[in-house]
């Protein structure tokens, strides 16, 4: 049997010990692709399995009270009959309801009702019903060009003698009807910052029974020279229903959630302000393990008054004494607010082990 030389016995251990080293880097990338496939097993996507302690938001949209006035018609000419539409928004009781507008010279208020027509003598009052939300009227008289005729309806709760809310309109009446044969585009008068819905002007164009009510000059609930103010704040900590959104209030969060319950957070955000806020975002810090950021989508404009009321589920309860949550409205600070210090709210939600 042949003995290996010095230097053949170096090439063989060098040769085994990269082979050794190969073999356990291997084993090491093995190694770290199992615990790859093993953490992907228990987590496959670690957003989706942040995402999943949010179980659900639900939102109850209350607007303040107010009566809306519009027509159905694009436009309101002498002796051409038209038709008022109006809304009471945000209403929770019973009550009458009156109509009446302003005397403007040559020009009067006729309603029609049942193929008759009566006329109505300007600042008095008219009784009108809670289901008759649209109105028929003819202008009559004559009018230089164009006559502002200022309108309202107003509501007085059961019980009161005075009255509880009104809604105000300027109508625009015209001297005659512009067929749109004849006449370039007929420009509806609004004021600044109103909105203002297209129509088609054209005669042989039918109102189909949904109307869409065109906008007429009236006093805005939005200050177009105000500011919104959003302001948020909690109303209280919880449990929800998961099928059914039923909110549960408690003083603690149990850590073991009973089966088909969430954590939850219910909050308000409200228009303090003068102006409408125009389209808002908020996000929500919320109380679990590991910490997650809930962001909204675009929420509706609110105008003075208005609110929205949020209930926010989530799982995933950190397992000690307590833990915080935090609510802000606007984070990019895209609505110019009158006060963005409200535009924050934090706290602690005690938890149950």
């Amino acid at each position: 049997m042949e003995l290996l030389s010095a230097p053949k016995k170096k090439i063989v251990k060098d040769s085994v010990r990269m082979a050794l080293t190969v073999i356990g880097g291997i084993t090491v990338i093995v190694a770290i692709i199992w615990v790859g496939i093993r953490g992907l097993s228990l987590f496959p996507n670690v957003n989706a399995f942040l995402a999943n302690a949010v179980s659900g938001i639900r939102s109850v949209f209350v607007p303040t009270e107010r009566i809306v006035i519009g027509t159905v018609d694009s436009q309101i000419a002498v002796n051409k009959p038209f038709t008022l539409v109006w809304e009471h928004r945000g209403n929770t009781s019973d009550g009458t309801y009156t109509f009446s507008y302003e005397c403007q010279g040559g020009v009067f208020l006729a309603r029609r009702d049942e193929g008759m027509q009566k006329t109505i003598f300007c600042n008095t009052e008219v009784p009108i019903k809670e289901n008759e939300t649209e109105i028929g009227f003819v202008a009559i008289g004559s009018v230089p060009s164009v006559a502002e005729i200022p309108v309202k309806i107003t509501f007085t709760r059961a019980g009161q003698l005075f009255a509880s809310v009104s809604g105000e309109a300027k109508l625009l009446v015209q001297s005659e009807y512009f067929d749109t044969a004849t006449s370039t585009e007929v420009v509806t008068k609004t004021p600044e910052g109103a909105t203002t819905i297209p129509h088609n002007t054209n005669t042989n164009v039918q109102v189909p029974q949904q109307h869409t009510m065109v906008p007429v000059v009236t006093q805005p609930f939005s200050d177009p020279n105000g500011s919104p103010d959003l302001f948020v704040r909690v109303l209280g900590y919880g449990l929800v229903d998961q099928k059914t959104g039923v909110f549960t209030e408690l003083d603690k969060i149990p850590y073991n959630l009973p089966s088909g319950k969430r954590g939850a957070l219910r909050f308000l955000v409200v228009n303090l302000g003068t102006k409408e806020s125009g389209t808002w975002e908020f996000s929500v810090d919320l109380p679990t393990s590991p910490s997650y950021t809930y962001k909204s989508d675009k929420q509706q404009t609110l105008f003075p008054g208005d609110r929205i009321e949020y209930t926010i589920g989530f799982d995933s309860i950190r397992k000690a004494t307590h833990d915080e949550y935090r609510i802000v409205v606007d984070p990019k600070n895209k609505v110019h607010e009158s006060n963005e210090a409200n535009n924050i709210h934090k706290g602690i939600v005690i938890i149950e082990k």
